[in-house]
């Protein structure tokens, strides 16, 4: 694992967003005023990757990872193993209790398009980082980080979890499983070995006088198959010559009963009689359809010649109609003289109205005039002035106006009532004029238009002889018709009741054909196809000369199917008395049904009886070899598991390594120390030789502090030097180491020695980083961070040191 970036906010003393970049560097230094926040960088390492910090009492506490004036704490740590990039974060945030891990994530890779998440919580990272780096939290501070208090751990810790680090940094737990696999291994090849001792133990053995029997029968089987194959072929060929007869006089006792079966259908002379009769009636009705026929169409043609029975009584009715409009013409034209004279008789009646109308008018309105003069009298006083003329009146007139306007009012009334009267008859005789006149019109319109229709044509007495000719035609025509649709019908019932003849017919054909199909093996004779009546008794003579004839031939052969049998039967005794005693568990009726096929099954079983026994010796010689090899298998595994137990292999191996830790950290030390301690041990506990002291071996919890420091240190450096070399594949690989221990412990002398070995470390690759307030070693170091504080919190500065 080798830091690239650290990001940190309201973690611990670090308030603020602060970013410390390793990347690229090989030795560094962390340095400043204590409690400035040095070692909350290292923590922030751990916290990222384990969610711990060392310094804290406890593993699980997180709370004081956050900043006092803080609510949340933020880490990040962008890291690499091998060529992979990683990035862990973690996010605490306070709580009414305390502080929890709000966020967790671990992704591979480091890039703004996306990342692969290894792991979503704080339980799927502790378990990514510890399987990725290979250390669990502890480990990785005796190891890697190196904090302050936790510097000698190693040195003095217990042999049991020194070694429990050593197996994990080192991949020996690869050797206890390799141990418990070959035990198991052990374990599983005896349970197989006694599983084949048992099933070698339940099957019978071969032995080679097994093998001889079955070879032998193999052997007589094959002597016996020459004899067998000629006495079956000559029981064959008798069987077959016995079957052939046998199925010979079957066809011929088969061929006789169906000979003698052969009858002619009754009825078949009544058939044919009514056959004659109905071709009789059938050649009548033809005649007679013919006949009717040709009446049919005379009577059509002599009716063609004349016009359409519709347009000769069409015109019958138009010189009818010319007639009737003749007459209402000559009535409607003295209807119209007669109205014309009404109408001129009633215009002088109306001018007379209308002049006396005129003249009472005139009459009336010089009475008004005059009746409206005189009744001024009624103001006349005698005496007094006349109120027209201012004159005195002198008398008064006499005077009956009234009586003249009244009669005037009277002859205006009666005359207005005469021309109300005389305007009303007048208007009258207006109507019946014009209307007589349409009248008139409208007869002599039709009667031009039937006039005009009927020129051209003959008169009325030869049009009405025409059309009593046409009729009389007519009734020819429809009694011609009526005599062919009978004269048909009568054809059609002939020819159906010889339809009906004809199906009777075929149903006997049918029947003569069916029994010919039955004889066709006998060729019986071919049918005339005239008559069926002789062709049936054609075949029923036939039938009765082979019947005769075919039960001579059955005759015959039944003395031969009996000297048949007899030589089945002498072939059969000749099959049997070669098989005598070479069968045992089939029946001699069924080895003589087929003996060559028992022979062959006989031949297989014992072929197969004589494989199965050389299958099964060589199974159980196969058996035997591999129980003997698995029983060396279990040897080999059971003393591999002995020698790869904690107690062997392992021991052997941790304690190797210890002297070679002990060894390459004598080396430092004894530089360190100025030649005055070596590291020895006893392959599970370190000690010190002491040279300046008679190289006396004593613990090393004797050493003083900074006697401490350096014996740490060598070991520390010895462990992260070699633990590539002396682990086997798979171990982690220790990139980085971080040291938070007090370097002011050290006098000049030895603290220039300390910062050689760092910077020579340094220079190998792996990344060094140094907690330290000596100025002398801070200056030596390329690369510082200064840590300060302000109010607003722990702050990191980069600065190069130009060499």
């Amino acid at each position: 694992m080798r830091p690239v970036r650290l990001e940190m906010r309201g973690f611990a003393a670090f308030r603020e967003h602060t970013v410390i970049d390793f990347d690229g560097l090989d030795l560094f230094a962390l340095v400043g005023p204590t409690g400035a926040g040095k070692s909350t960088i290292i923590d922030g390492i751990a916290f990222a990757l384990y969610g711990s910090v060392a310094r804290y009492k406890s593993t699980n506490l997180v709370a004081p990872v956050i900043n006092q004036l803080a609510n949340e704490a933020r880490i990040r740590l962008d890291f690499s193993v091998g060529d992979q990039l990683y990035s862990a974060t973690r996010i605490v945030r306070r709580t009414a209790k305390g502080a929890s891990t709000k966020e967790t994530r671990l992704e591979r890779g480091i890039s703004e398009k996306g990342n692969d998440v290894l792991a979503g919580n704080a339980r799927e990272l502790d378990a990514a980082i510890e399987e990725l780096l290979g250390l669990d939290f502890d480990q990785f501070t005796k190891t890697v980080i190196l904090p302050q208090g936790e510097f000698a751990r190693f040195l003095t810790e217990s042999a049991e979890t020194r070694q429990a680090l050593l197996r994990r940094l080192l991949a020996m737990e690869r050797f206890r499983t390799m141990g418990t696999r070959a035990r198991e291994r052990a374990r599983d090849t005896t349970v197989k070995r006694d599983a084949l001792v048992e099933q070698l133990g339940d099957r019978a053995p071969v032995t080679d006088a097994d093998l001889s029997a079955a070879q032998e029968r193999l052997d007589e089987l094959e002597t016996l198959r020459t004899d067998l194959t000629a006495a079956a072929d000559a029981h064959s060929m008798a069987r077959d010559r016995e079957h052939q007869l046998g199925e010979e006089l079957r066809t011929a006792e088969a061929n006789v009963a169906l000979l003698k079966s052969v009858k002619a259908p009754t009825g078949i002379a009544k058939i044919r009689s009514r056959i004659t009769t109905l071709e009789n009636e059938r050649e009548t009705a033809r005649a007679n359809v013919e006949e009717a026929a040709t009446t049919h169409q005379e009577a059509r043609d002599a009716l063609v010649k004349f016009d359409s029975i519709g347009d000769l009584e069409l015109r019958s009715h138009q010189y009818v109609d010319a007639k009737r409009l003749a007459r209402e013409l000559k009535a409607a034209t003295k209807t119209s003289s007669a109205t014309a004279k009404a109408l001129a008789a009633t215009a002088t009646v109306h001018e007379t109205a209308t002049e006396e109308l005129q003249t009472a008018t005139i009459a009336l309105d010089d009475a008004r005039q005059r009746s409206g003069v005189s009744g001024l009298a009624e103001l006349l006083t005698v005496g007094e002035p006349c109120p027209l003329c201012s004159e005195t009146v002198r008398a008064i007139p006499d005077h009956e106006p009234h009586v003249a306007l009244a009669a005037a009012q009277r002859l205006f009334d009666d005359a207005q009532v005469a021309l109300i009267h005389a305007s009303k008859q007048h208007q009258e005789a207006v109507r019946d004029a014009d209307r007589a006149t349409i009248e008139c019109d409208i007869a002599a319109e039709r009667s031009d238009e039937v006039a005009a229709e009927l020129a051209g044509h003959p008169d009325e007495a030869t049009t009405r002889e025409a059309l009593k000719e046409a009729r009389s035609r007519l009734k020819t025509l429809e009694r011609a018709e009526t005599a062919e649709r009978a004269a048909t019908e009568k054809l059609r019932k002939v020819e159906t009741s010889l339809a009906e003849l004809d199906d009777q017919i075929a149903t006997v054909r049918r029947a003569l054909t069916d029994q010919r199909d039955a004889l066709r093996a006998l060729a019986p004779p071919v049918p005339e196809e005239e008559s069926i009546t002789a062709d049936w008794d054609a075949l029923v003579v036939w039938a009765g000369a082979e019947a005769t004839a075919t039960s001579a031939t059955a005759k015959s052969l039944t003395v031969k199917v009996k000297a048949a049998a007899k030589d089945t039967g002498a072939a059969e005794k000749a099959i049997a008395s070669l098989l005598s005693g070479t069968h045992t568990g089939d029946s001699d009726e069924d080895i003589l049904s087929d003996p060559l096929s028992w022979l062959a099954e006989e031949r297989g079983r014992a072929t197969a009886q004589l494989a199965s026994l050389t299958q099964e010796r060589d199974a159980q010689v196969a058996t035997q070899s591999r129980i003997a090899e698995l029983e060396s298998t279990a040897g080999v595994a059971a003393e591999m598991g002995r020698l790869l137990s904690a107690s062997g292999f392992e021991r052997w191996l941790m304690t190797d390594v210890m002297h070679t830790l002990a060894d390459r950290a004598t080396e430092r030390l004894h530089e360190l120390s100025g030649g005055a301690y070596s590291l020895v041990t006893d392959g599970t506990d370190f000690s010190i030789r002491d040279h300046r002291n008679a190289d006396e071996i004593r613990s090393a919890r004797t050493l003083s502090g900074g006697e401490t420091f350096l014996a740490s240190l060598a070991l520390a450096l010895a462990l992260s030097e070699n633990v590539a070399e002396l682990a086997t594949t798979g171990a982690p690989q220790i990139e980085s180491m971080f040291l938070d221990e007090g370097f002011g412990t050290l006098d000049p002398e030895t603290l220039d020695v300390v910062a050689s070995a760092i910077e020579e470390l340094g220079a190998q690759g792996q990344m060094i980083g140094v907690i330290t307030h000596v100025r002398e070693l801070a200056e030596r170091i390329p690369v510082r961070f200064d840590v300060t504080r302000s109010p607003s919190g722990a702050q990191a500065t980069r600065s190069d040191v130009e060499g």
